[in-house]
């Protein structure tokens, strides 16, 4: 069985600040009873929500965060320490994890937010509670967390301009880069292609001739390619040669024939002179 992830106050506050959305209300966390050392006990709130919406009713919530059963059972000690902060608020909660606060644990003027990792429910509304006017101090202090945990909407909007065009250029680059590892891609295929056509014409080359030419280091490959050139014309290189050599063999045929044609002449001509000379 795997084992529940373990609800942090963290985690907590996250649920506070959902619960309690910021259309509805203001949220600050970790606010002091006061500013500076001039009040007599020093106590925190873990957050405070203050209700926006007149018509829902202008309301301050306070919380205590535990998320450990020892930490709730040491406040049961002294409910009244949140007093220096609580007096202020109109609604008081105890917010923490399953396990932590039991029902009937729960002090009269308070709430019990019970906080999953999947969802926050209201165990115990916590009841309107009469208020004490709000001290110089306690404003302050409020103001001091405003400041700290909060930044002016124009920065808000500054930053997120920025990080929206910063986000803009790196999806920018980021397509680009793309486009062209797509490109590199498809020019590799190619040539992956190419390189196995090649690749078949060589195989067939070697096995028709018995030449391997990876091998054949005394060959020159550039006067094979021109003995494979000629031969690739087939029969007009073969039929160019036989014409040549026709037409000389009929030249050969009529000089021999005027040879003896000239030898036969010759013959007639010193047998005619023989003749006159042996009648004389």
């Amino acid at each position: 069985m795997t084992k529940p992830t373990k609800v942090t106050a963290g985690d907590v506050l996250d649920a506070i600040r959902v619960s309690f959305n910021s259309r509805e209300y203001a949220v600050l966390a970790n606010v002091r009873n006061g500013t500076g050392y001039a009040q007599k006990r020093e106590r925190y709130a873990d957050a405070l929500a203050l209700s926006l919406w007149p018509s829902k009713g202008i309301e301050l919530h306070g919380f205590e965060i535990k998320v450990a059963r020892s930490d709730w059972l040491n406040e049961l000690k002294d409910p009244e320490k949140s007093h220096e902060i609580g007096r202020f608020c109109h609604r008081w909660w105890v917010a923490a994890p399953p396990g932590v606060v039991k029902l009937e644990e729960v002090p009269t003027q308070w709430g019990y937010l019970e906080v999953t990792e999947k969802r926050t429910a209201r165990k115990v509304q916590a009841p309107l509670r009469e208020t004490e006017a709000w001290t110089v101090g306690f404003v302050a202090s409020v103001f001091r967390s405003f400041a700290e945990q909060c930044i002016a909407r124009s920065e808000a909007d500054r930053m997120v301009a920025d990080a929206t065009k910063r986000f803009a250029d790196d999806a920018s680059k980021a397509w680009d880069l793309e486009r062209q590892l797509d490109s590199k891609k498809r020019d590799l295929e190619t040539q992956a292609q190419h390189h196995a056509h090649y690749r078949q014409g060589i195989v067939a080359f070697e096995q028709s001739s018995g030449l391997t030419l990876q091998q054949s280091y005394n060959w020159d490959l550039g006067k094979v390619g021109t003995i494979v050139a000629m031969l690739m014309r087939g029969d007009k290189a073969l039929d160019e040669a036989m014409a040549s050599a026709t037409s000389a063999s009929e030249r050969y045929r009529e000089l021999a024939e005027e040879l003896k044609t000239l030898r036969e002449r010759i013959g007639r001509v010193k047998a005619s002179g023989d003749a006159e000379d042996a009648a004389e």
